[in-house]
């Protein structure tokens, strides 16, 4: 999704992991991804809060 990796933070937060970029726009955006095993879900979108709560709220099975 990025490019370079120095365009963006890139932060654990419990079981998320977290890239937020230095510049929010059109083209830039906050991702969260959670996995379990070999399953990973990804998460990108302009409210960081809300898709932290939505990666949050993930279960493997």
């Amino acid at each position: 999704m990025y490019s370079d990796l120095d365009e963006c933070y890139e932060y654990q937060e419990g079981n998320l992991t977290i890239l937020e970029p230095k510049k929010i726009d059109d083209n830039h955006f906050p991702v969260v991804a959670t996995g379990s095993g070999g399953e990973v879900v990804v998460i990108a979108g302009k409210d960081l809060d809300l898709i932290k709560k939505m990666g949050n709220s993930v279960d493997f099975k």
